[in-house]
């Protein structure tokens, strides 16, 4: 997120209000949800650049900045609020 501090990514405001930065690449794109104009990340995917968009990963974080849950195109998992693994899951392929 060194880019966006250094304004070389905007973050701009989302249709339900939410903050945002967006990066194209050609194979993939990221979305970065943060938790307000200059707020803390909150959400952060990475999709590929073909139709339906899988998820490649993804991050959340809760407010405070814990790692909720994460998730790759083979495995999920949820964390408690120590980082403790409360859930996982297969992702089908």
């Amino acid at each position: 997120m060194h880019q966006v501090e250094l304004g070389r990514i905007p973050v701009t405001q989302g249709f339900k209000g939410t903050w945002q930065s967006y990066i194209k690449q050609d194979d993939a794109w990221i979305e970065v949800e943060y938790s307000g104009r200059l707020g803390a990340v909150v959400d952060f995917q990475k999709h590929k650049n073909q139709d339906p968009f899988p998820l490649i990963y993804g991050l959340r974080f809760s407010t405070n900045g814990y790692l909720i849950w994460a998730s790759t195109t083979e495995d999920g998992f949820k964390f408690d609020e120590h980082g403790r693994v409360q859930e996982y899951w297969r992702n089908r392929k």
